[in-house]
């Protein structure tokens, strides 16, 4: 992504400077950022070292016992059982009390663990609405997008333009002339951006724009002047 970009994307209009700069970038992310495969399993929370050593003594002493069958080896094994059983819980409750202590700061690791633990999973049902006339059944994801874009967008109401309240959680930068964006208000806007959002219909994640912002700010402001 180090590259000239003022020769790059010089004497270029906007969709091309745009289409090259997104080439560039999803290049360098598939080249650069490891992916992973996302499990469908429930939830399980990693253990540390200790409490898969206690659990692994637990197993020793069962087989132990199942090999003697005497007393004593059954109390080992009791013992062995207690306390992987009281490592494991101690552990879920630090987890447990991690995770509330950060949920407002970061409620998404709060949302995914409550997600987790919930024994049913609910989805948005059959929507049954009038098309032409006619009782029309959406089912599908497509048409529920769909039924619910058409209801949200009929509700809609138009601001006054002149509000500016909308500007009040922007961090300040100051006014360029000439109506031209600078580098370093591009800049300053991507470190200010919520690294655990989802990625955008660009599929670009924040975090990338965050880490790439003194690399990405030359070419995002050419950008932004030539659209603007």
């Amino acid at each position: 992504m180090n590259v000239n970009w003022e020769e790059l994307l010089a004497n270029k209009d906007t969709e091309d400077m745009v289409s090259m700069f997104m080439d560039k970038l999803s290049d360098a992310m598939n080249l650069h950022i490891p992916k992973k495969h996302i499990s469908k399993k429930k939830f399980k929370t990693p253990l540390s070292a200790e409490a898969r050593l206690s659990i692994r003594k637990k197993h020793r002493a069962w087989e132990k016992y199942r090999n003697n069958r005497d007393n004593e080896s059954y109390r080992g094994y009791t013992k062995a059982r207690n306390k992987a059983k009281a490592t494991v819980a101690k552990e879920r409750k630090n987890r447990e009390k991690s995770i509330a202590e950060s949920a407002k700061t970061n409620c998404k690791n709060f949302w995914s663990y409550v997600n987790a633990k919930r024994k049913s999973k609910s989805g948005v049902s059959e929507l049954h609405v009038k098309r032409d006339g006619k009782n029309f059944i959406a089912s599908t994801d497509t048409e529920k997008a769909e039924v619910l874009a058409e209801f949200f967008t009929s509700v809609f109401t138009v601001e006054d333009d002149n509000d500016d309240t909308f500007i009040e959680n922007i961090p300040y930068i100051e006014e360029s002339s000439n109506d031209n964006f600078k580098t370093k208000e591009i800049n300053k806007l991507l470190k200010h951006l919520n690294t655990s959002k989802s990625p955008g219909p660009d599929q670009v994640h924040p975090k990338v724009l965050f880490e790439l912002a003194d690399i990405i700010d030359t070419p995002l402001t050419m950008i932004f002047n030539s659209s603007f």
